[in-house]
Formats: C-alpha cells, structure tokens, sequence
C-alpha cells in the first residue's frame, strides 16, 4: 500500500501524540507512587515519633503522686506561714484577708455568695463582715436591680490593705524563683496552670 504525502504526515502525527500520551500516563503514575511512598513515610515517621514520646514521658504512679502531694502540703504551710507573718502588720485576721479577697477579685456578691467561696456557714461569715464593717473595710449596699438584695461591698481602705498583702506575698515568690531560671518559671507556671484548670473540673 502506497501511502500519499499527506496520509504519511498524519500517521506521524497521530504516533507523535501516542507517543506523547503515553509519557505523560508513565509520569503521572510515577508522581503517584512518589506521593504514596512519602505519604507512607510521613506516616511512619509520625508513628515512630508518637511511640517515642509515649515511651520517654513518666508514667504517674502511687509514689510520683505521694511526692506531689506532700510538696504541696508542704508548700502550702509555708507560703500560709508567709502570709501570717505579712498580716501581722496589719489589722486584719487570715480569715478575712481571704474575705477581703474575694471581694477584691470578683467583685460585690452576698453574704451567702462569700460564704460558699470561703467554704464557711453564713454566720461565721456574718461576723467576719460585721467585723470589717466596724473598721471600714467594707460595707453593705443594696442590689441596684433587686433592694431586697445586699451585697457585700469592697471599700478603699480595704482594697489598699488587700493590695498591700499580696503585692508583698509576690515579692516573697519572687525573691524564691531567683533562684530558678526563666525555662523552670514558666514550666512551673504552665504546670500550675493545669493542674488549678483539672482540679476545677472536679
């Protein structure tokens, strides 16, 4: 068969896109196979490093929880101890520096509001704030949408006094973490961080 000009060119044509069809079909399945494999890597890798930080990290047991606990007790007395020896200088008893902090921090609430914070009967509440009125520390104010309502409210000798205590508790704090680094004062800080946000859960 003898095939004209033209027949020749098109059938060089037609083998030339062929051609180039099936290089393309063998390229794309390369890319295929390259994304698959790093996919795989990507996995494993991922995997490995997972397992890894499940291995390296401290399993909490019976003993690392006994140990927690007692720091903390124990830092607990000292740093009420601190507190103690600070209001010493003041007219104002542990009790109602708590009192007085509550209000500094959240603001006027009832009586009955303070006392579930301060985990107190109302009555004790209701003489410590009788006490603190004496010495115009606080007062008592009507509910402005509700007169039947009183609230406990924080006056500016009592703020000054509650200002005062904890500004001078931070500098005790702060003369303790000179002696730590900044990485150790933020990883103490977030940890503290989380463990107040889980004990809240409760």
């Amino acid at each position: 068969m003898i095939l004209t000009g033209f027949q020749f060119g098109s059938r060089l044509n037609l083998l030339g896109m062929e051609y180039c069809h099936m290089t393309y079909n063998l390229f794309l399945n390369f890319l295929r196979k390259k994304v698959k494999i790093r996919a795989r890597l990507g996995l494993y890798y991922r995997s490995v490093v997972f397992i890894m930080k499940i291995e390296n990290s401290p399993q909490v047991n019976g003993d690392m929880v006994a140990t927690i606990e007692k720091e903390l007790r124990y830092i607990a007395a000292l740093i009420k101890q601190k507190g103690r020896e600070i209001l010493s200088n003041y007219t104002i008893t542990p009790p109602q520096f708590v009192a007085l902090q509550w209000l500094f921090e959240d603001g006027d609430m009832t009586i009955g509001e303070l006392s579930n914070k301060m985990f107190l009967a109302c009555s004790t509440t209701t003489d410590l704030v009788d006490r603190m009125e004496k010495n115009q520390l606080l007062m008592r104010v009507k509910d402005t949408n509700d007169r039947r309502v009183v609230r406990i409210h924080l006056l500016d000798e009592g703020k000054r006094i509650i200002d005062e205590v904890i500004k001078k508790r931070q500098l005790y704090l702060e003369e303790i973490l000179s002696n730590f680094s900044g990485e150790e004062t933020k990883l103490l800080q977030s940890s503290l961080l989380k463990l107040h946000q889980e004990m809240r859960k409760e």
